[in-house]
């Protein structure tokens, strides 16, 4: 879809213009576009670096570490017998979250969801859960 003036001031694609950034760096520039990925929704957070995944659920005082070089759907929790990774990416994990803006208001709920459980599958003692804030 063509529009007269697209919000990124570029003529064509409005969506297209915004990757020609991304798509210049990456030729000029080696490696990845950022060091680590992060996200969060209330207290559950979760950051990659390199092959190193680690979630956070603050509700539970819960932690995963994953190597997804190894464990690519995350099967094997290394929080217990890795815990210097674990608190190398909590401290990453902290310090990008300390620099987000503070959400503009509360979340109406929190519930827990469970982790790799279809919905209508009983419950099991064994799951694991987070809590997701709306």
């Amino acid at each position: 879809m063509r529009v007269p003036v697209p919000a990124s001031g570029m003529p064509g694609n409005p969506r297209r213009a915004g990757l020609i950034g991304h798509i210049a760096a990456a030729k000029t520039e080696p490696g990845r576009p950022h060091e680590a990925l992060y996200w969060r929704s209330g207290n559950y957070r979760a950051i990659r670096v390199a092959d190193w995944k680690l979630q956070v659920d603050d509700t539970r005082r819960k932690r995963w570490l994953y190597n997804l070089a190894d464990d690519p759907t995350e099967q094997h929790d290394l929080a217990a017998s890795a815990p210097d990774k674990a608190a190398e990416l909590a401290a990453v994990l902290a310090k990008i979250d300390a620099e987000q803006a503070k959400p503009l208001w509360p979340a109406l709920i929190e519930v827990p969801v469970l982790i790799d459980k279809p919905l209508g599958r009983p419950v099991a003692k064994t799951d694991e859960d987070i809590y997701w804030s709306n």
